[in-house]
């Protein structure tokens, strides 16, 4: 676990559309539009405010499908609190949290053309 600064700007993450779901066996990749791509190697949790409130877990790949229901929608927003969780919430109404869960190694790494944050 090692936090992420809740002064760490993630706004260039909003407006990217999510084109792509990768399954590894240890790692969830979501590659959104103009080359931001998120990997996660720890816990991500999908909610739709309602029906679905589903645990991810990278080393589970089975689990990983649940995330299509996301491809084709843009981040609208994103959520720092500074404790290395982050949520975006995605035009189609769902939340997806990013959790900063494994104590040995980096949970998520978000990269872009221009910015890399690793947790």
């Amino acid at each position: 676990m090692y936090g992420l600064d809740k002064d760490v700007d993630l706004t260039f993450l909003v407006g990217k559309q999510l084109l792509q779901v990768c399954v590894g066996l240890n790692q969830v990749i979501l590659n959104h539009s103009d080359g931001v791509s998120i990997c996660d190697e720890s816990i991500l949790r999908l909610n739709d405010g309602g029906n679905i409130d589903a645990e991810i877990f990278s080393d589970k790949p089975e689990l990983a499908s649940r995330l299509v229901c996301l491809l084709g929608s843009e981040v609208d927003s994103v959520v720092n609190n500074g404790d290395g969780n982050i949520k975006l919430k995605y035009s189609n109404g769902y939340m997806l949290t990013l959790y900063d869960g494994n104590d040995c190694a980096e949970s998520y790494t978000i990269t872009s053309k221009t910015e890399e944050v690793i947790v």
